[in-house]
Protein backbone atom coordinates (compact mmCIF):
# COMPACT_ATOMS: atom_id res chain seq x y z
CA UNK A 1 0.00 0.00 0.00
CA UNK A 2 1.53 3.39 -0.85
CA UNK A 3 1.99 6.18 1.94
CA UNK A 4 0.40 9.38 1.07
CA UNK A 5 3.15 12.03 0.75
CA UNK A 6 1.86 14.98 2.77
CA UNK A 7 3.69 18.89 2.76
CA UNK A 8 5.28 19.82 5.92
CA UNK A 9 2.50 22.52 8.21
CA UNK A 10 3.49 26.05 7.04
CA UNK A 11 4.98 27.94 9.75
CA UNK A 12 2.40 31.07 10.52
CA UNK A 13 2.86 32.38 14.41
CA UNK A 14 -0.58 32.01 16.26
CA UNK A 15 -2.21 34.61 17.05
CA UNK A 16 -3.25 35.72 21.06
CA UNK A 17 -5.40 38.25 22.39
CA UNK A 18 -3.58 40.23 24.62
CA UNK A 19 -5.53 41.79 27.58
CA UNK A 20 -4.70 45.56 27.78
CA UNK A 21 -5.32 45.68 31.55
CA UNK A 22 -4.25 42.23 33.07
CA UNK A 23 -5.00 43.85 36.50
CA UNK A 24 -8.64 43.55 35.55
CA UNK A 25 -8.96 39.89 34.40
CA UNK A 26 -8.36 36.64 36.14
CA UNK A 27 -7.50 33.41 35.36
CA UNK A 28 -10.26 30.85 33.53
CA UNK A 29 -11.11 28.34 36.62
CA UNK A 30 -12.33 25.24 35.17
CA UNK A 31 -11.05 21.44 34.79
CA UNK A 32 -8.83 20.84 32.37
CA UNK A 33 -8.39 17.14 30.30
CA UNK A 34 -6.17 15.97 27.87
CA UNK A 35 -7.96 13.19 25.19
CA UNK A 36 -6.79 11.61 22.30
CA UNK A 37 -9.78 10.16 21.22
CA UNK A 38 -13.70 10.88 21.61
CA UNK A 39 -16.43 9.02 21.08
CA UNK A 40 -20.39 10.16 21.37
CA UNK A 41 -23.62 8.29 22.13
CA UNK A 42 -27.02 9.46 21.57
CA UNK A 43 -30.45 8.84 23.06
CA UNK A 44 -32.89 10.74 21.19
CA UNK A 45 -33.09 13.66 23.87
CA UNK A 46 -29.35 14.23 24.09
CA UNK A 47 -25.44 13.51 23.29
CA UNK A 48 -22.87 11.91 25.58
CA UNK A 49 -19.45 12.85 24.09
CA UNK A 50 -16.59 10.42 25.92
CA UNK A 51 -13.14 12.07 25.42
CA UNK A 52 -10.32 9.10 26.22
CA UNK A 53 -6.68 8.99 26.32
CA UNK A 54 -4.29 5.96 26.51
CA UNK A 55 -3.47 5.12 30.37
CA UNK A 56 -0.18 2.68 30.99
CA UNK A 57 -1.18 -0.89 32.26
CA UNK A 58 1.17 -2.50 34.72
CA UNK A 59 0.98 -6.31 35.33
CA UNK A 60 0.26 -6.88 38.77
CA UNK A 61 2.37 -9.80 39.20
CA UNK A 62 5.53 -8.54 37.27
CA UNK A 63 5.52 -4.55 38.01
CA UNK A 64 6.27 -4.35 33.87
CA UNK A 65 4.40 -1.72 32.19
CA UNK A 66 3.76 -3.47 28.61
CA UNK A 67 0.35 -2.54 27.52
CA UNK A 68 -2.55 0.50 27.26
CA UNK A 69 -6.07 0.45 27.70
CA UNK A 70 -7.81 3.54 26.07
CA UNK A 71 -9.65 5.07 29.30
CA UNK A 72 -12.41 7.76 29.69
CA UNK A 73 -10.78 11.04 31.21
CA UNK A 74 -14.66 13.16 31.07
CA UNK A 75 -17.96 13.26 29.34
CA UNK A 76 -20.11 16.18 28.57
CA UNK A 77 -23.79 15.77 28.24
CA UNK A 78 -25.84 17.99 25.55
CA UNK A 79 -28.64 18.88 23.56
CA UNK A 80 -28.64 17.37 19.84
CA UNK A 81 -29.26 21.30 18.93
CA UNK A 82 -26.02 22.18 21.20
CA UNK A 83 -23.68 19.23 19.51
CA UNK A 84 -25.03 20.59 16.39
CA UNK A 85 -23.92 24.04 16.90
CA UNK A 86 -20.50 22.91 17.95
CA UNK A 87 -19.80 20.96 15.38
CA UNK A 88 -20.39 23.73 12.88
CA UNK A 89 -18.08 25.92 15.25
CA UNK A 90 -15.03 22.95 14.94
CA UNK A 91 -15.70 22.48 11.22
CA UNK A 92 -15.11 26.82 10.68
CA UNK A 93 -11.51 26.31 13.35
CA UNK A 94 -10.81 23.49 11.37
CA UNK A 95 -10.80 24.82 7.95
CA UNK A 96 -9.12 28.02 9.18
CA UNK A 97 -6.41 26.05 10.89
CA UNK A 98 -5.93 24.00 7.44
CA UNK A 99 -5.87 27.15 5.36
CA UNK A 100 -3.11 28.37 7.69
CA UNK A 101 -1.17 24.81 8.39
CA UNK A 102 -2.34 22.61 5.90
CA UNK A 103 -4.62 19.46 5.81
CA UNK A 104 -4.82 17.04 9.06
CA UNK A 105 -4.48 13.97 8.31
CA UNK A 106 -5.65 10.81 10.40
CA UNK A 107 -6.26 7.12 9.94
CA UNK A 108 -10.10 7.78 11.55
CA UNK A 109 -10.16 10.09 7.97
CA UNK A 110 -8.44 7.47 5.68
CA UNK A 111 -10.52 4.57 6.24
CA UNK A 112 -13.73 6.90 6.17
CA UNK A 113 -12.23 8.16 2.75
CA UNK A 114 -11.47 5.08 1.52
CA UNK A 115 -15.01 4.06 2.61
CA UNK A 116 -16.48 5.64 0.33
CA UNK A 117 -14.25 6.25 -2.16
CA UNK A 118 -12.79 9.43 -1.39
CA UNK A 119 -9.30 10.81 -0.97
CA UNK A 120 -7.81 13.12 1.33
CA UNK A 121 -7.76 17.16 -0.21
CA UNK A 122 -4.99 18.23 -1.01
CA UNK A 123 -3.67 21.83 -0.28
CA UNK A 124 -1.61 23.87 -2.53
Amino acid sequence: MATKKTRPAKSKPATMTVVKNPAEYQALIAPSFTASSVSAQENGTEFVLIFAAGKPMTNIKTGITDGMKNEAVCTITASPQSVKDFAMFLALQIKKYEEAYGVIDTPYLRRIGSAHGNQAKKTG
